[in-house]
């Protein structure tokens, strides 16, 4: 099930649902240090409650198709998410605020048990302190979604980014950043007039989860996905160039990730926009088969898929890409996603052609697919984005947009266009349509389904 679930939004590693995949106006996030404001309790704001609480409910259908790699589990054909979804920040005294983001799922399905036709999770995605210590300078503890990063498809310096997806109905990035699994960390920041310095330190507080085989995963915290390894993180972004720039160091138990963007007003409606990070690291396909091992998901010493280097080359990557927002609010996106450690053309093909001539070979393909999708990262090593976001086409009323993730090497992609329609300011009812482009051998066509449809209601409580 996992398979059908995890790869629907696999481009960029995420199933998401959202009641909008561009809340935040695009150009907010360029440059970074546009996020560098006063927070609830600088004496320059006025501290208020905040709060939004939402009933949704998501009915997910797949066109399934029979791959020619088998799956190592049926996909499954209808799924039901009924969730209630809160988003809390309450000021308390002496300057502190208290923040909660919480979804609690009841799932229906086609794969479920007879016996049981339905399952829970909830998703603690945030729950934390923030205070203000002295004038511009803040500190929050607790588990806390840090997003860093200014491209929109895929985010290299998002480095706290991985195994914290939450399963979701758009495709869009963007929605994914802003509902997933937070990391208990401390994290502090000091602003300047020009720029921020920000540090976090993320403890480690158990063992290594393996990735679940299933999507309802229960009412598991997930602290052995988000806080399995300490990391740290330090980050200088400074707006008082033409290029807005920001650099970051990120350690975790590969090693030093070192990181940086820039970006670049074009003119009123455009922003064009680099970022990049590289570390010494195996490929994706070692690093995914390893993990398997070490969690137990693969057999220990068995690796069939041929040609698997444990060498730890300097891997790049990098995003590069511009934003065009027109006067009738369509936001246009297109970028360029490099992923070294991914699979090149050849590679993919390799491995593909083994796992359809090999039964553990295709179960260590598709669990290396999975394991892109864990740690949101592209399976292949180039790819494209495109995105079309337009808001207010009936104004208040409806928002329509598309989005394409297209693989270099065979050109297959995966795609999915939406519509949003706003009968009042306490409902919403969208429409997801997804597909998948290319040969059934194809980074893309290689997918379980052609064909994806979700409708979402949601009431805003």
């Amino acid at each position: 099930m996992v398979v059908g679930l995890c790869l629907l939004g696999m481009a960029n590693a995420v199933l998401a649902q959202s009641t909008s995949t561009s809340e935040d106006d695009d150009l907010k996030r360029i440059p970074p240090a546009a996020e560098a404001t006063p927070s609830p309790g600088s004496p320059t704001t006025q501290r208020s409650s905040e709060q939004r609480i939402r009933i949704e409910d998501a009915f997910t259908g797949w066109d399934n198709q029979t791959p020619v790699i088998p799956t190592p589990a049926a996909q499954p054909s209808w799924q039901n998410r009924l969730s209630l979804d809160a988003d809390i920040k309450l000021p308390l005294a002496n300057a502190w605020t208290f923040g909660f983001s919480d979804r609690l799922n009841v799932f229906a399905g086609s794969l479920l048990s007879a016996v049981s036709r339905a399952n829970a999770q909830n998703d603690l995605r945030e729950i934390y302190l923030s205070d203000e210590l002295v004038p511009r300078t803040y500190i929050e503890a607790g588990r806390v979604n840090l997003k860093e990063g200014i491209a929109y498809g895929y985010n290299p310096t998002d480095f706290f980014k991985t195994r914290s997806a939450v399963q979701l109905s758009s495709i869009d990035p963007s929605a994914a950043r802003e509902s997933r699994l937070g990391v208990v960390m401390i994290k502090a920041q000091r602003l300047f007039d020009g720029g921020s310095v920000t540090a976090a330190y993320a403890p480690r507080l158990t063992d290594t989860a393996p990735i679940p085989t299933s999507a309802l995963a229960s009412f598991d915290p997930g602290w052995g996905r988000t806080n399995a390894d300490g990391r740290g993180l330090l980050s200088v972004s400074w707006n008082g160039s033409a290029f807005n720039p920001q650099l970051l160091a990120f350690h975790d138990a590969i090693g030093t990730h070192w990181g940086g963007s820039l970006s670049r007003v074009l003119n009123a409606g455009t922003v064009a926009y680099l970022e990049w990070s590289g570390v010494r690291e195996p490929s994706l396909t070692a690093r995914a088969l390893a993990f398997g091992e070490r969690t137990g998901a693969l057999p220990a010493g068995l690796s069939v898929i041929e040609h698997v280097s444990g060498r730890k080359p300097f891997s790049n990557d990098l995003s590069i890409g511009a934003s065009w927002t027109s006067a009738f609010n369509l936001t246009l996106n297109v970028e360029y996603h490099y992923h070294e450690s991914g699979l090149s053309g050849p590679e993919f093909s390799r491995i593909s052609e083994q796992g359809a001539n090999n039964t553990r070979s295709a179960s260590q393909f598709w669990y290396v697919r999975q394991y892109a999708a864990d740690q949101q990262e592209p399976l292949t090593r180039r790819e494209f984005f495109l995105r079309a976001d337009w808001q207010d086409v009936i104004p208040s009323t409806l928002n329509l947009g598309a989005i394409a993730f297209v693989a270099e090497n065979d050109g297959s992609g995966l795609a999915q266009m939406y519509a949003q329609y706003f009968p009042s300011r306490n409902w919403t009812i969208s429409a997801y349509v997804g597909t998948t482009i290319g040969s059934k051998t194809s980074a893309f066509g290689s997918l379980p389904w052609r064909v994806s449809g979700v409708v979402q209601v949601v009431r805003y409580l």
